[in-house]
């Protein structure tokens, strides 16, 4: 009846290198909420978070902290090292019958999982509703404080804009350079036309782009020549690019986990992009370009 989650191999990091906080931490949202809504216990332990570019010796304490994940796990009920454990491979999609027959009447097993979505991309707001305010309050317990830089007067919009590097996976960083992949058909024109709508739909906003400084420019530069719009690279750290577009009045997300993420913590407007995952709530508003 205990399940956490199974990061990935250090054989796996070792060529691809550990997966960034946006695609680590949807997981493990989605299996405490897949634990929630099955009657099961989720047990949580820190993790590695790629994507660490200025090699700060303390990371994974940084958002293990910044995410209070512990305080709604069920550590504090049990002696885990005495349960008897068993991991499933990386690559498995766990399906909702093999994760119920897993745990049934096993009260001293703890079963790892790494990719929950088969269950919770089936009905993403069944699940995330059950769990949204527990993990936000986690999260405001310990970030309350931070302060913003929106202006409180206007209606502030955060565009969040993936770009890669070479601290990246290899093989993204080579698509995003060479335009290749079905997740960047967000080009500077797309973004234009967007922003232009949304200037028209909230008159009284600011425009706020996040995004990375070093590769921007490489298809996104036209961008700079929009007025009124404030651009965010190295002006803000991570954790505190992720607190802006958890709490902007109206949140873009970007084709990326970080942003994906970050949209479960908002609790006001959220305008999803055609991504890997479906909207995650109901209530999120779809912007497709495509159509």
């Amino acid at each position: 009846m205990f399940i956490a989650y199974y990061q990935n191999s250090s054989d796996y990091a070792s060529i691809y290198g550990y997966e960034g906080i946006g695609a680590q931490y949807q997981r493990i949202i989605a299996l405490i909420a897949i634990a929630k809504q099955h009657n099961l216990k989720f047990i949580h332990f820190p993790i590695t978070v790629g994507h660490n570019y200025n090699n700060d010796p303390e990371w994974n304490e940084k958002w293990e902290k910044f995410f209070n994940i512990k305080k709604l796990s069920n550590n504090h009920e049990v002696d885990y090292t005495k349960l008897e454990k068993f991991e499933t491979p990386f690559t498995h999609n766990i399906k909702l019958d093999q994760l119920l027959k897993d745990n049934i009447n096993k009260t001293n097993v703890l079963n790892y999982y790494n990719l929950p979505f088969e269950i919770f991309d089936s009905n993403p707001d069944y699940y995330l509703s059950s769990v949204q305010k527990d993990i936000i309050d986690a999260y405001d317990e310990v970030n309350s404080s931070r302060e913003l830089i929106y202006d409180k007067n206007k209606i502030n919009i955060a565009i969040h804009i993936r770009v890669f590097n070479e601290c990246d996976n290899k093989e993204y960083y080579q698509n995003f350079l060479n335009n290749q992949s079905e997740r960047y058909y967000m080009n500077a024109d797309k973004y234009i036309e967007y922003i232009n709508t949304l200037k028209i739909n909230y008159p009284n906003a600011d425009v706020h782009i996040f995004s990375q400084k070093d590769t921007f420019d490489i298809h996104f530069t036209k961008i700079r020549e929009l007025k009124d719009i404030k651009l965010h690279f190295n002006d803000l750290d991570t954790f505190d690019t992720f607190h802006h577009l958890c709490k902007a009045d109206v949140l873009c997300l970007g084709t990326s986990s970080f942003s994906f993420l970050a949209g479960f913590y908002n609790k006001n407007t959220v305008i999803y992009l055609p991504y890997y995952h479906p909207p995650a709530l109901k209530s999120w508003v779809v912007y497709n370009p495509l159509n």
